[in-house]
């Protein structure tokens, strides 16, 4: 767990992070140790869990709100510190709302976009690219 690591290990990340190397907090508990993580440790993601999403918005429904306000509260923390948040497993319109009200900016899931084979996704990286240059080659004549 990177909260027990000692402050040697602290400036390694520190200095793998200067050359360039991004770190994600995954699969965390909801618990001080997430927000010492936030708070002491050189972190570029937090990442919230499709069970978390789930959980959240079902506690939320059901007038329990101990999970919003902690989820809300790391949210707000990793801000603070430019940490992005991302939520994955955003499925039905109700979560969406309920992890943008909450401060997340970010969401990856079903209702974002479907998932999709890899060669359709390098294929349609490909057509983007195109499509990006062409306009970039008619916009500068």
């Amino acid at each position: 767990c990177l909260t027990e690591q000692s402050e040697s290990s602290i400036k390694v990340l520190k200095a793998l992070q200067s050359l360039g190397v991004l770190f994600s907090l995954e699969n965390f508990s909801m618990d001080s140790l997430c927000e010492k993580a936030i708070q002491n440790i050189a972190i570029d993601w937090m990442v919230i869990d499709k069970l978390y999403v789930t959980s959240l918005l079902e506690r939320t429904l059901k007038g329990v709100d101990d999970l919003y306000q902690v989820m809300q509260h790391l949210n707000k923390l990793a801000l603070q510190k430019k940490v992005r948040v991302i939520a994955k497993g955003i499925d039905t319109s109700e979560q969406l709302e309920i992890i943008t009200r909450m401060g997340c900016t970010i969401a990856q899931g079903s209702l974002i976009a479907k998932p999709i084979p890899l060669e359709a996704l390098k294929e349609g990286m490909v057509n983007l690219d195109k499509q990006f240059y062409s306009q970039t080659r008619n916009t500068h004549k």
